[in-house]
């Protein structure tokens, strides 16, 4: 009889014990992990997720580079219309003579090697600041006269003067770089007579005896040109010399252009300074 009851318990524990593994419900259930399936799942989102964060910080730096190249440009543009309008609001009568001594117009675009060529006053005289600066070294004045010319090199508009009015042979030109990514730059002339002409000294002062065209400047100077990221531009100046007469050389002026009036005043800017 005991041995009947033993067995009979044995068979209701392992019953027991089936039917807690059945329904899960003993030990076995609380170790069970992650399927395959569920960690590819788990992989695809996260790559997902990183893939469209990557693509949004990358196009965000893409717009803020973008962004700061144009405005770059942008300001290079303002700058370089206001050196413009600088050099040629205050252009004056004043021609001069070249390296072997012909002389050149006051305003002109008949030389092929530049797009127009004049000359400005408002050059500033560094003569007080530097006797500011070293009052023991003496300092001589510099003509508040330069000339000017605009030269295309490629896609680039450049900027060349020369420290002397009058050049010697070895006279050197200085270059700045204006403007970058610009194409069809156009220059016309507005004369006398309200008429608009595409070359300076227009050829009815070439051919009339009577007429100065060495001296003759035009009443306005339209600049025009297409820029690469901007479009096409077009630009307005008035000469403010135009009206003015011949500048002519003071009883202390010199073949290098020093000691040359200046019908214009030296306090305006020099464009010279403004880009390196």
């Amino acid at each position: 009889m005991a041995n009947c009851t033993e067995i009979a318990n044995c068979t209701e524990i392992t019953k027991g014990c089936s039917s807690s593994a059945e329904y899960g419900s003993g030990p076995a259930h609380s170790m069970r992990g992650f399927t395959l399936l569920e960690i590819l799942i788990a992989i695809t989102i996260t790559a997902m997720l990183g893939t469209g964060a990557f693509y949004l910080l990358n196009q965000g730096v893409r717009t803020k580079n973008s962004t700061e190249d144009r405005g770059e440009i942008l300001e290079q543009l303002q700058k370089s219309q206001r050196i413009i309008e600088y050099d040629i609001s205050q252009v004056v009568a004043r021609s001069v003579r070249g390296e072997y001594g012909d002389e050149f117009y006051a305003l002109s675009n008949l030389n092929a090697l530049s797009l127009v060529e004049f000359t400005r006053t408002g050059w500033r005289d560094p003569k007080s600041l530097l006797a500011l600066m070293d009052e023991d070294t003496e300092v001589l004045p510099r003509s508040q006269l330069q000339r000017v010319s605009y030269e295309m090199e490629e896609d680039d508009l450049y900027r060349v003067y020369w420290d002397v009015l009058d050049r010697a042979q070895d006279s050197k030109p200085l270059r700045q770089k204006l403007m970058e990514s610009v194409e069809d730059v156009k220059f016309r002339f507005l004369d006398n007579d309200n008429e608009w002409s595409e070359q300076w000294p227009p050829q009815a002062q070439l051919v009339n005896s009577e007429s100065d065209p060495y001296h003759a400047l035009p009443k306005a100077v339209e600049f025009e040109f297409t820029h690469k990221m901007f479009g096409h531009i077009r630009r307005l100046y008035y000469i403010a010399g135009a009206s003015m007469p011949v500048v002519v050389d003071s009883d202390k002026g010199n073949d290098s252009g020093s000691g040359r009036d200046d019908p214009g005043g030296g306090d305006s800017k020099d464009p010279g300074d403004k880009i390196k």
